[in-house]
This record gives C-alpha cells, sequence and structure tokens, in this order.
C-alpha cells in the first residue's frame, strides 16, 4: 500500500485543527501545511463527509474537529481518504484473484496476517498519541 499525498494532507489537516482546539478556515490550515486552499477545501469536505471535522458557515466560519483527537484513528482516516486499503490486489475482493479460488497461492496467509498487522497498527495511532508521543502509557 502507497499512502498518496492527499491523505497524508487530511492526516496534517486534522492534526493542526486537533492541535489548536479552534475554529479555522480553509486558508489558515493551508498555510499552515503549505499547499492550496483549494486542495484543502476538498480534503476538509471529505473529512466532513466523513464526519471528522464539522464546519460553521458564513465570513468568520471555519473548520473544528467533530470528535475528540482520542478517537480519530488513522486507519480512521486513511480509510476515507484512500482508493483501497489492501496491501494487495489479491486482497482486495473488488479486483480478487484467481489463485485464491482455486486454493494454490503459498503467499496469500502471509498477505492477510501482514494486513491485519496493518490495520492493528493504523487502528491504535489516533491523532492525540501523534500530537503527544511521550504521554503514551
Amino acid at each position: 500500500m502507497h499512502i498518496n499525498l492527499t491523505s497524508d494532507y487530511a492526516i496534517r489537516c486534522l492534526l493542526i485543527l486537533a492541535d489548536t482546539g479552534r475554529e479555522m478556515n480553509s486558508a489558515e490550515i493551508a498555510e499552515k501545511i503549505s499547499v492550496t486552499r483549494a486542495l484543502v477545501s476538498n480534503i476538509l469536505r471529505k473529512l466532513r463527509v466523513a464526519g471528522f471535522v464539522k464546519s460553521g458557515r458564513g465570513v468568520g466560519g471555519g473548520y473544528t474537529l467533530a470528535k475528540k483527537p482520542s478517537e480519530i484513528s488513522l486507519l480512521d482516516v486513511l480509510s476515507v481518504m484512500e482508493e483501497t486499503m489492501c496491501i494487495s490486489y489479491c486482497l482486495d475482493p473488488e479486483k480478487g484473484c484467481s489463485r485464491h479460488a482455486e486454493g494454490t497461492c503459498p503467499v496469500r496467509s502471509f498477505y492477510v496476517k501482514l494486513q491485519e498487522s496493518l490495520y492493528q497498527s493504523l487502528g491504535g495511532m489516533t491523532l492525540e498519541k501523534l500530537l503527544h508521543p511521550d504521554e503514551e502509557k
């Protein structure tokens, strides 16, 4: 799996909102991560639809987190932002693999374990843990 740049920016947008703890507009966020406001607006729109941020309307409007930083994992964010979370096409239910259907693939069980490990690691890493790694218990 290759995490795309847009997903990385989405995580950074959420981290900025979590760290400041205040409402911010897309221009402020874009400046902090050095990307265009249009890109940040598109990312924030996806994050709002997914329930990670909420937006205020009007001139003074902006974005805030819709959940606590401890309730947003990297797995949650990447699952929304990435086309697939599968490390191999053979694990992707949309694409499938003929060798798996025949039961002749010797590497699939390894890929399954690796995929589970990835999900566990990403699911256990929250925005809170990224912001305060030294406070880990």
